[in-house]
């Protein structure tokens, strides 16, 4: 069999409707950017659906709380811990708009 090379993307594009943001912060800034992140990303649209990662689960539950302080109440942490149950439930109210900014 002969040998291929790809150059570039041969496989599936990313969605050009999603926008990434990656902030490089200081930790005492984290919270404060996020806030602001968020408050800027939703500026445009009240109904904007955001999904925040994180690099270790123990730092969802603070996220989350973080960003209902802020007033975004419709916020959930998905993360291994949880019960299917509720990782399930949060996606799906993901999924058909009931979370957003």
């Amino acid at each position: 069999a002969a040998n291929s090379t790809a150059i570039g993307t041969s496989g599936p594009a990313a969605n050009t409707d999603i926008t990434q943001t990656v902030t490089v912060c200081e930790q005492h800034d984290k919270d404060r950017l996020l806030v602001q992140t968020v408050r800027d990303a939703c500026s445009a649209d009240p109904h904007c659906k955001l999904i925040v990662f994180v690099l270790y689960k123990r730092e969802a539950p603070h996220v989350e709380q973080v960003l209902r302080r802020a007033g975004h109440g419709q916020v959930e942490a998905l993360q291994g811990d949880k019960p299917q149950h509720e990782g399930t439930s949060g996606l799906d109210a993901f999924r058909n708009s009931r979370s957003g900014g």
